[in-house]
């Protein structure tokens, strides 16, 4: 009889450790790194995988859900020093521990980010002391970076002074209906009109709702596109990409189609810097009406 040979499974899903250093390098005000991460991370909760590249820092990538993809560009311009690294072109990091890491800055600090001779994220903030914090470093992945290819009939350019009223309502309805994080649940539908663009809100049960509609030349100073497109998306994703851009700009560009994705690009006030999402639109189920119903009897 043969012999039995037990095999082991292996997780090829598990993430792998980086087993070798680079001479990746990265120099920056740690004051403006802070607000740059804060809107890299803004859609993504878990892993934020930066580019490096010889002009730059890019950022391209969908979040956990594939609701919504995070585009952003920092020009080299904007850095002390920046070194693209030859084992390790991009570093996926952790957001939890990078916000922490950065959480108490003094003003004139520094950053510094390189790769030990062991693989680890090395993080140093020199000012008026030096702190040193040091993270395991695993592989880049790879990450599905395709951009939506459709035709956008609506552009419009509105303030988040407006946006925000529109959230912040829909929040007040909907405190009920969920917590105070991401698990709030509802949809933002973005209606084009004759008297500008209407910000509709409703809960997942639709017992709560809000409307508030943005007028051009007050809160729209934009506009081009036709009456009547409409996308719906999740209120939980939108809320946390409004509320890190109103940090930085008061100004965004929404472009869209009918059940289309919504593409949101932010006015950024440092020059070369890009900043965009998309956000995946849901499909929200029309009620029949009553003559419909008799039609179909």
């Amino acid at each position: 009889m043969a012999k039995e040979v037990k095999t082991e499974e292996v997780n090829i899903s598990e993430p792998k450790l980086v087993d070798v250093g680079d001479d990746i390098y990265i120099a920056v005000d740690a004051e403006m790194f802070k607000d740059m991460f804060s809107l890299m991370s803004a859609l993504i909760l878990d892993e934020v995988q930066v580019q490096i590249r010889n002009d730059g820092l890019y950022v391209q990538q969908m979040e956990g859900a594939r609701i919504g993809m995070t585009i952003m560009f920092i020009p080299k311009t904007y850095f002390k020093a920046l070194k693209p690294g030859k084992f390790t072109p991009e570093l996926r990091l952790p957001v939890t521990e990078i916000k922490g890491i950065l959480s108490r800055l003094v003003h004139g600090d520094v950053l510094q980010i390189t790769v030990t001779k062991i693989g680890k994220l090395h993080i140093e903030i020199q000012g008026k002391r030096i702190r040193v914090f040091e993270l395991p470093l695993f592989e880049e992945e790879k990450l599905e970076r395709r951009i939506p290819l459709i035709p956008l009939n609506v552009r419009t350019k509105a303030t988040m002074e407006g946006l925000i009223v529109a959230i912040e309502d829909a929040k007040k309805i909907m405190a009920k209906h969920g917590s105070k994080t991401r698990n709030v649940y509802g949809t933002v539908t973005f209606l084009t009109e004759p008297m500008g663009l209407k910000v509709t809100a409703m809960s997942d049960d639709e017992m709560a709702s809000s409307s508030t509609t943005l007028n051009s030349g007050w809160d729209l100073m934009k506009f081009e596109g036709s009456i009547g497109q409409t996308v719906s998306i999740s209120i939980a994703y939108l809320t946390d990409v409004v509320s890190a851009i109103s940090k930085i700009t008061n100004m965004v560009q929404l472009e869209y189609s009918t059940n289309m994705p919504l593409h949101l690009i932010a006015e950024m006030p440092l020059k070369g810097v890009i900043l965009e999402f998309w956000f995946a639109p849901r499909i929200l189920e029309q009620t029949p009406s009553k003559k419909e119903v008799k039609e179909s009897a």
